[in-house]
Parts: structure tokens; sequence; C-alpha cells
């Protein structure tokens, strides 16, 4: 069973986070989401390895911080260019932790994680979840 970072770490990630998110928007997602991201993180820890869980609460603590941007955005009313709304959605969509949860079982290292081919499938990945997204929204 692979040592835990859950403590130390996440103290620091929430200190850090709620210190650089001032935000009611923030504050909001994060008491909403806390318990059950929580609850998840007691369970994955178990089988973890310690690379995969940096790697998840690194993904996790972007998507956190990306999605209290475009809440500001949204707040101001401020319209982002097409590079700039794509560069954020990218994390706002959420793939890079949902990939580290699919990598919590593998015991991979980080030369794996921080390949050049592997970093440009998942952007890849990425981009098509993205695009398929707004096209479904468009639909409606």
């Amino acid at each position: 069973m692979p040592s835990t970072i859950l403590t130390k770490h996440d103290q620091r990630v929430n200190a850090s986070l709620v210190k650089s998110c001032d935000s009611e928007y923030f504050q909001l997602f994060h008491d909403a989401s806390h318990r059950n991201v929580f609850r998840f993180w007691a369970r994955a820890i178990r089988t973890a390895s310690l690379p995969s869980q940096q790697h998840f609460l690194q993904s996790y603590t972007a998507y956190l911080r990306a999605v209290v941007v475009e809440a500001r955005d949204r707040e101001k009313a401020h319209c982002r260019t097409v590079n700039d709304y794509l560069k954020l959605r990218r994390d706002t969509i959420a793939a890079k932790p949902t990939f580290a949860i699919y990598e919590m079982g593998m015991n991979l290292p980080d030369e794996v994680f921080s390949d050049p081919v592997i970093a440009e499938l998942a952007e890849c990945i990425i981009d098509l979840a993205l695009i398929s997204n707004v096209k479904d929204l468009l639909k409606t």
C-alpha cells in the first residue's frame, strides 16, 4: 500500500486555493464539492501510487482555479478571444483530473506522464472532448 500525501499536501493545497481564489464562487463550489472529493480521495489513496496522487492534486487544483476564472469572467461579462477561451476550457473540462484517476492503479513513473508524445496525445483527447462538448451545446 502506497504512502499517503493527503494530510500535509492537502492542507497546503486548500490553503493556497482559498488564498488565491478569494471569491464567493470558489467558496460555493468548494463547499459543495469538498465532501465528495475527500470521500473519493480517502478511498483513492489506499491504492494510488505517490506520483499519481501528485498528478491528481496538481490537475484538480488547476481545474478548480480555472473554474474560478470562468466564474469571474461570467460575473464581469468578460469575453475571451477564441484562443484564450480554448486555453481556459482545456482546464475547465476536467479531463486532466480524469486522466489522473485512470493512472492511479498503474504506478507510472513521472517520465511516462511527462513524455512529450503522451502529453500531445492527452492534449488531442482533451481537444476532442472540448469540441464534442461545444458541438452539443450548439445543438440546444
